[in-house]
């Protein structure tokens, strides 16, 4: 899941139109959201310590942050290009 973020935003990019590209950052946030429950089971499994479950959780919700900003800017383009 994490692998498939990045993968997703760099497939979308190469796509002909701002809504195909939407729609894979789309997937991307999906695929964040994944990573996050991974995250939590991790942490919930005692795989890695609290400190490294946070300072993870807290770079996810930069990425997320990010991630919908660009998605709202490329929706923008989309309905600004019809």
């Amino acid at each position: 899941a994490a692998i498939s973020v990045p993968s997703n935003i760099a497939e979308g990019a190469g796509r002909a139109t701002s809504a195909a590209f939407a729609q894979f950052l789309g997937i991307a946030l999906g695929s964040l959201n994944e990573v996050g429950v991974q995250l939590a089971i991790a942490d919930h499994l005692n795989y890695l310590s609290s400190q490294t479950a946070d300072d993870l959780a807290e770079r996810g919700e930069a990425t997320r942050v990010s991630l919908i900003g660009l998605i709202l800017t490329v929706k923008g383009e989309a309905s600004s290009s019809r």
